[in-house]
């Protein structure tokens, strides 16, 4: 809700096209989706090799 009302000021000061705030729209939304961790996808959590495997490497 912030950035509607960021863009209804930005749009009273500043003189962009409509095409020009919708582009700065896409790129905003497209950082708070990569920065919001709501959005963020868990990463892979390496498992270390199990103590069986590497003795069976030893012999």
């Amino acid at each position: 809700m912030p950035f509607f009302f960021l863009g209804f000021l930005a749009g009273g000061y500043l003189n962009f096209s409509l095409l020009a705030f919708g582009g700065v729209g896409v790129i905003i939304a497209l950082i708070y989706i990569q920065l919001n961790p709501q959005w963020r996808k868990p990463e892979p959590q390496a498992s270390a090799a199990s103590s069986t495997a590497l003795d069976q490497l030893d012999d």
